[in-house]
């Protein structure tokens, strides 16, 4: 719980989302006219999360990274919709699927699975527009296909010019990355990243 939580870290809660089993059937609970309960916690952690990003030119996208301890937590969804509730502001977000090990975006989004990252990451595609699905209010990156050595592709410049080239196209671009305690990840992908949830 938030009180738990608040008892034994430090750590700043921004916000509190609810366990949603009809999230299964459509895994996107935020709309322009959806007043469900769990739609407006994420609008409440939506204006939470506009605090937390440092001031920055215009020319310059934010980069929100959602991570979680292990596999299973809701992260993937609850990028998805953090994702559409900015996008919902009329700013240009991308979401970007950067769980290479256990990508679940293109599955929940019942989107195509490759292109992706990987296939950018691995010098297989150079036009960051082939990678591009749009969907909904936002643009979606998949992962692709799974590679072989995870851990080295995320640590390539590939990664960078990729970030880079989406924070001048994008007002936000939201990473769904690996859960961060059972793989490095997510802390090779730290340095990209404004505020990591």
């Amino acid at each position: 719980s938030v009180e738990s939580l608040a008892r034994l870290t430090t750590l700043p809660i921004i916000g509190e989302i609810c366990h949603s089993r009809r999230a299964k059937d459509n895994p996107i609970v935020v709309s322009e006219t959806s007043t469900r309960p769990i739609a407006e916690l994420f609008r409440l952690l939506r204006s939470n999360l506009q605090f937390m990003f440092p001031v920055k030119g215009v020319e310059n996208g934010q980069v929100a990274m959602i991570t979680s301890s292990c596999s299973g937590e809701g992260k993937t969804f609850v990028s998805m919709n953090v994702a559409e509730s900015l996008a919902l502001l009329d700013k240009k977000v991308v979401l970007v699927g950067l769980d290479i090990r256990l990508p679940m975006l293109a599955q929940n989004l019942g989107l195509p699975s490759s292109p992706g990252v990987t296939n950018y990451l691995s010098g297989a595609i150079d036009d960051v527009n082939s990678l591009i699905n749009h969907h909904s209010n936002c643009d979606i990156i998949v992962a692709g296909p799974v590679p072989p050595n995870p851990s080295e592709l995320l640590l390539s410049d590939r990664t960078e010019l990729l970030i880079k080239e989406l924070k001048q196209r994008y007002d936000f671009v939201i990473i769904d990355s690996a859960p961060i305690g059972l793989v490095s990840d997510t802390f090779s992908l730290s340095k990209y990243s404004d505020v990591t949830l």
